[in-house]
């Protein structure tokens, strides 16, 4: 998951992408013509390396050819392909499986490291209930780090979003070894 207007760098989630990383989110809380642009440029980027591509409502466009991540309340514009749900709830979990395709976006598993959260994490506990009860694929989000990937997939996630780890060249040295020790075998959807 890249947040648009940070710092994180194309060349930066280069290795990561060699090393297997099969989709990449691009999430912006709102939206102005720099980061569409943005957005444009990422999206451009990870096309030409056959990497999909899945963007915040505040970054979809219909003609951007890339899924759809909803959040909160958000509805998805007519003829948006839906690829990602945000869940922190059985409720949510609900709606999320009212799109076909689309797979739930679970969080906070652990307190997350980008950003402040007002929900109390999860857990891997609080995962796995969701991920047991869940008709679509889940992700866990939140705190994500390489060394906690393994125990999001114990409890039953079929992948995760990573956004902290990917802010500092350790975290991202870490992930690239994990992708590296697991090609071949990362249930990771794609889209």
């Amino acid at each position: 998951m890249v947040n648009l207007g940070g710092p994180l760098r194309h060349q930066e989630l280069e290795p990561l992408l060699e090393a297997g990383l099969d989709s990449v989110w691009l999430r912006a809380h709102e939206s102005d013509d720099d980061a569409m642009l943005e957005a444009e440029r990422w999206s451009e980027l990870l096309r030409e390396r056959g990497t999909p591509c899945i963007r915040s409502l505040a970054l979809w466009s219909r003609d951007c050819g890339d899924g759809l991540h909803l959040r909160g309340r958000d509805v998805a514009p007519v003829g948006a392909q839906v690829c990602s749900v945000s869940v922190h709830s059985m409720a949510e979990l609900v709606r999320a499986e009212a799109y076909p395709g689309a797979v739930a976006l679970v969080s906070p598993v652990f307190a997350p490291t980008s950003k402040l959260s007002a929900l109390p994490p999860m857990g891997l506990e609080g995962l796995q209930l969701l991920t047991l009860r869940s008709r679509v694929p889940c992700l866990a989000l939140g705190g994500i780090e390489a060394h906690r990937l393994d125990g999001c997939e114990a409890a039953g996630a079929a992948g995760a979003a990573i956004l902290g780890a990917l802010l500092t060249e350790t975290g991202r040295e870490a992930l690239v070894t994990w992708l590296q020790q697991r090609r071949g075998s990362v249930r990771l959807p794609s889209s």
